[in-house]
């Protein structure tokens, strides 16, 4: 090491400068900081992207009852055994 640091300027001057920062308690504490912050707003994203995604198969799953229960309300299957095949209410399919 001290070979490296004698030989390349940029090498000693990039040690010269994490040997600050390191002894530096209050830069240390920024860093740290800066650290957990990126973490955090890494955790949000990937829980953001997880919930979208189960939004999107609920919206999915919904609209596959609908269609089923439109193609049952056009066969003229019973609005109750419409409910009861699809988990859909009377009331949303009335509404189709």
């Amino acid at each position: 090491m001290e070979f490296l640091l004698k030989q390349d300027p940029t090498i000693k001057k990039a040690h010269r400068i994490y040997t600050q920062f390191t002894e530096d308690s209050r830069l240390r504490e920024l860093s740290l900081a800066r650290q957990k912050r990126l973490r955090d707003e890494a955790s949000r994203l990937d829980l953001a992207l997880e919930q979208g995604i189960q939004q999107g198969i609920s919206q999915g799953q919904y609209q596959a009852k609908c269609q089923t229960a439109q193609l049952m309300k056009q066969a003229a299957f019973e609005p109750e055994m419409i409910a009861k095949m699809t988990g859909l209410t009377l009331a949303e399919i009335e509404k189709m």
